[in-house]
């Protein structure tokens, strides 16, 4: 029982070990991504015009803009 407890409790530290150093890595500026869907809903896709919505972010953040599809 002990050791299904204590291999449990290393996983999830290595797990959330992870996850801290990962979510750590150096992108270029961009809109904020939201907990699991990432930018998936900065993402223009109803057709209408998604070059401006790129300009703005180019306004925004710079010529070099980053999103994250998955968190």
């Amino acid at each position: 029982m002990w050791l299904l407890v204590t291999v449990t409790a290393i996983c999830l530290a290595i797990g959330l070990l992870g996850l801290r150093f990962r979510r750590n890595k150096h992108l270029p500026p961009g809109p904020k991504p939201i907990f699991i869907l990432g930018n998936l809903l900065d993402v223009p896709g109803d057709g209408s015009a998604p070059w401006k919505v790129y300009a703005k972010w180019g306004k925004t953040y710079g010529l070099c803009t980053s999103l994250k599809l998955n968190s």
